[in-house]
């Protein structure tokens, strides 16, 4: 059987995101004793709501969901420093909670 590229480059990028997500939740399970743990809060989890649709939240910020652009998934790689910057900017755009 002969798979597209096409195909071939969604199996590669669901597989490295699948992995990503078991290293992230196996981390997490180890480290964070609750769900106020900052271990946990530091991931980037995703929430829906009928009323405001869906968000994105790290740490103490939340943000709408707008489909962004993740990059080319053909060059998509996964490091610790990904997940520090995605931190790093989702808590540098969003309005801060004290702010509110």
């Amino acid at each position: 059987m002969c798979i597209r590229d096409s195909k071939k480059t969604h199996i590669e990028t669901l597989t490295t995101l699948a992995v990503h997500n078991l290293e992230v939740w196996e981390q997490s399970v180890k480290k964070a004793k609750n769900s106020e743990a900052f271990d946990w809060l530091k991931q980037l989890r995703f929430f829906f709501n009928d009323a405001t649709g869906c968000s994105l939240q790290i740490a103490d910020a939340s943000m709408a969901y707008c489909n962004e652009y993740l990059g080319i998934k053909e060059r998509l790689v996964i490091t610790p420093l990904t997940d520090r910057c995605y931190v790093t900017c989702l808590l540098y755009t969003s309005p801060s909670p004290r702010d509110s």
